[in-house]
């Protein structure tokens, strides 16, 4: 993505890639594009709200399932892609009132690397890019 004269490279992590190609059925995805994975009409309860969740890692969405359903059977797992989905989030006049109640699952490991990052930088200030940190 570009903004402001600013760069911003985004990669899924090649386990995630293999994940979204072995349910796609396609032979790559284009660079840059990172998949979510989610299941229709699945919601978690979020402090009293509904919401749909969209998974960096097909093993969360699976283990979150089972976590919610026990004993259920896993249904067919849906794929989208981060980008498009934002897109969709920012256009002008949407009416998708389903975009409303989307919220993104980090991967689980994206905390543990959050704070490796601020112990390897010591006392530096982090870096910043206007209000923009982006940690998956």
């Amino acid at each position: 993505s570009r903004g402001g004269g600013n760069y911003f490279r985004i990669a899924a992590a090649e386990g995630d890639v293999d994940d979204a190609l072995a349910i796609t059925g396609k032979d790559d995805l284009a660079e840059g594009k990172v998949p979510l994975f989610y299941y229709a009409d699945f919601t978690i309860d979020t402090d009293g709200n509904k919401q749909s969740p969209l998974y960096f890692r097909k093993s969360q969405l699976e283990d979150e399932f089972r976590r919610v359903n026990p004993g259920s059977s896993l249904p067919k797992v849906m794929v989208t892609e981060l980008l498009a989905v934002l897109a969709e989030l920012v256009k002008p006049g949407g009416k998708d009132n389903e975009l409303k109640t989307l919220v993104f699952v980090r991967p689980n490991e994206s905390e543990q690397k959050r704070k490796e990052c601020e112990k390897a930088g010591g006392k530096e200030a982090p870096y910043f890019i206007g209000q923009r940190i982006v940690v998956l």
